[in-house]
């Protein structure tokens, strides 16, 4: 059952919806009070909405960007229904197309870079082991060629 908390905190439950058309009353003054009043300060950037049930909105033009009314009063209509702009960014950010493709290319990035490495270990083990046995076969043969020799002196000559 899907349900969000409306500006009366009243929950509207989605299921109970279905067959409803959504129309803009419905979300007007139930998921979103109604605005009584909007002022845009262009010098400073800076845009605060007043909300029918009391409270009220506030919303600055980051560095850099361009200021209009319009986007000035939709940054705050999304502040209102999600509670801060970090909410919102973290929406954005989760639900980018852009940004979910990036996120699978590091991923599998990394995943390569983890297989590589594991190879990469892999192969100097087997070259370990393949140097131990070398050095194994190396002390075996030798010690074959000396009792294939026979007995040596004390010193090593022949006697």
């Amino acid at each position: 059952m899907s349900a969000i908390r409306t500006a009366s905190n009243y929950p509207i439950v989605f299921d109970d919806l279905l067959d409803v058309p959504f129309t803009e009353e419905m979300f007007v003054g139930y998921i979103v009070p109604e605005v009584k009043s909007i002022a845009f300060h262009e010098e400073n950037k800076t845009t605060v909405v007043r909300w029918s049930d009391g409270t009220k909105t506030v919303v600055r033009c980051g560095e850099g960007e361009n200021w209009s009314e319009y986007s000035a009063f939709v940054a705050a209509l999304a502040k209102r229904m999600f509670g801060s702009t970090s909410a919102v960014k973290k929406i954005i950010d989760r639900c980018d197309l852009k940004k979910i493709a990036q996120r699978k290319e590091e991923a599998i990035r990394a995943e390569r870079q983890r297989q590589d490495e594991a190879a990469k270990r892999n192969r100097e083990k087997r070259i370990r082991r393949l140097a131990r046995e070398m050095a194994e076969r190396e002390e075996a043969y030798d010690l074959y060629v000396r009792e294939k020799e026979g007995p040596q002196g004390e010193d090593g000559a022949d006697g």
